[in-house]
């Protein structure tokens, strides 16, 4: 009887591991891992500069597939050997390090981070930190105008642009406490940016910022523009 029971409750487990390893059709089912991630492409400061900002923005370029970098950099001092590496990890396209002696070398490196783990290191810069920080101008706002209403569901958000900025950073919200996120989006390259599928009806609240070789400008002032009510039957 228990070899005929041991015979019965092999068998099952033979069925369910077929059963497992199986799909409705019979074709084994296949794992997928998200797309490869390529490493960032580095912008600011250039590789060699010798008369960097001494509060600098370290900026790059977005990589596809990702959802964060890793920034990695370390700091020899004039006479002095070379600093410890500091890591930090950021969903933005820039990191500022702020307040760095004059006359000191960084040497610094970006990754890309997703689910399915981490790109190589960039190629490694370095540059010398030794000019006075100076920080851009604030955009302008230009479109839609403020208080604009009647819009349709797209919009094109304009704005001035600043003599040396290196990207921009603009803010849509939902709320006039700027916290119900529409779009957060940094490292735009033009001053502009096209928003479709809003909210009949909603109003938004913007506002958009520079960023310079020694880190942001202030923000811009919140400008509100609203939506059309939906057309009849629509939604």
């Amino acid at each position: 009887m228990h070899s005929v029971a041991t015979l019965l409750l092999a068998g099952l487990v033979a069925i369910a591991g077929l059963s497992a390893c199986s799909s409705d059709d019979g074709v084994s089912p296949v794992s997928t891992l998200p797309d490869r991630i390529s490493s960032p492409v580095l912008r600011f400061p250039v590789d060699g500069d010798e008369r960097a900002p001494t509060t600098v923005a370290l900026a790059w370029e977005k990589a596809d597939n990702v959802r964060s970098y890793d920034v990695e950099w370390t700091v020899a001092l004039p006479g002095a050997e070379t600093g410890s590496a500091v890591r930090v990890s950021t969903d933005g396209l820039s990191h500022v390090i702020a307040d760095l002696a004059p006359g000191a070398r960084v040497h610094w490196k970006v990754r890309s981070v997703n689910v399915a783990g981490e790109s190589p290191w960039s190629q490694e810069r370095s540059f010398v930190a030794l000019t006075a920080p100076k920080t851009v101008d604030t955009p302008t706002q230009l479109l839609p105008e403020n208080g604009r209403m009647g819009l349709d569901r797209f919009a094109e958000i304009r704005w001035t642009p600043v003599a040396n900025a290196l990207s921009y950073e603009i803010l849509v919200t939902i709320d006039a406490d700027m916290r119900l996120f529409q779009a957060d989006v940094e490292g735009l390259q033009e001053p502009a940016l096209n928003l479709t599928q809003l909210i009949y009806t909603y109003p938004y609240w913007w506002k958009v910022r520079a960023l310079g070789p020694s880190g942001y400008s202030e923000w811009s002032p919140v400008w509100i523009f609203t939506v059309r009510n939906a057309p009849d039957g629509g939604s």
